[in-house]
């Protein structure tokens, strides 16, 4: 259910805030891939970083942090490259006609 979701997600932050490296990862991959929570790679990258600086995590935990550190990554550039740049919507002057 809807509320048993919110209740999971609830913990894992609170767990996650507390310096547990399992929550801090399993929330960088529920941003990264959009379940529980919106799709949102800024917060799956700082919750990941968490995880692979965190020194109570295992080398396993920090290995996968780490790559989901890159994967989002390069998400977060190919997000950006698709963005129209700025100057597409700048209009142009009489000089310019």
């Amino acid at each position: 259910s809807a509320s048993a979701l919110r209740q999971e997600l609830a913990r894992l932050r609170a767990d996650a805030q507390e310096q547990d490296p399992e929550a801090q990862l399993e929330l960088g991959r529920i941003y990264t891939l959009g379940y529980l929570a919106p799709r949102d790679f800024e917060a799956a990258r700082r919750w990941l970083e968490a995880a692979a600086r965190n020194p109570l995590a295992d080398d396993d935990t920090r290995a996968s942090a780490a790559a989901g550190v890159a994967e989002v990554t390069r998400l977060i550039e190919a997000e950006q490259a698709q963005r129209p740049t700025h100057s597409a919507y700048l209009r142009t002057g009489a000089a310019d006609r």
